[in-house]
């Protein structure tokens, strides 16, 4: 037994090539999935900013409900919100005529898109007037967006 043991004393050279090569082929396997994770990570990031501008919009606007007219509420949105996105940046709102228009990419991202447009609910056999807004707020240089859309109430 004494002899076996001082015969083996380690791994041959061929075993430690053998096994870093297998390690090698395991890592290279796992590096694009941390890029691809850490790219998701930012991406969803920005979206989420994004989200955030669009509902602290809409957040003010039920604040101030009911409005009388479509053209209030682009008023309000103009003049009366000062809106800054999360990094500190001021915003402003761009009303669109139509929904072709509030998807349309821009190069400022410091402009997000709106739409508001009559739509009287039943609820109930009540009838509530009100308006359907919709508003696109981008980001990663216009290449994305996101878009929210609810119902504000009116007079």
């Amino acid at each position: 037994m004494k002899n076996f043991l001082l015969k083996n004393k380690g791994f041959t050279l061929v075993e430690v090539i053998v096994s870093m090569a297998i390690l090698a082929l395991i890592a290279t396997a796992f590096v694009p999935l941390f890029g691809f994770s850490f790219t998701n990570i930012f991406s969803y990031g920005e979206r989420d900013k994004a989200m955030s501008v669009a509902s602290d919009i809409m957040e003010e606007l039920y604040a101030t409900q009911p409005f009388s007219e479509e053209s209030k509420i682009a008023d309000f949105i103009n003049d009366d919100l000062d809106l800054e996105d999360l990094d500190g940046n001021k915003i402003a709102g761009n009303e669109v005529d139509n929904e072709n228009e509030l998807r349309d990419d821009y190069d400022n991202k410091n402009v997000f898109n709106y739409l508001v447009k009559d739509n009287n609910m039943e609820i109930n056999g009540t009838e509530i007037n009100g308006y359907e807004v919709t508003i696109v707020v981008f980001y990663k240089n216009g290449e994305r967006h996101v878009t929210l859309t609810s119902f504000v109430r009116g007079e």
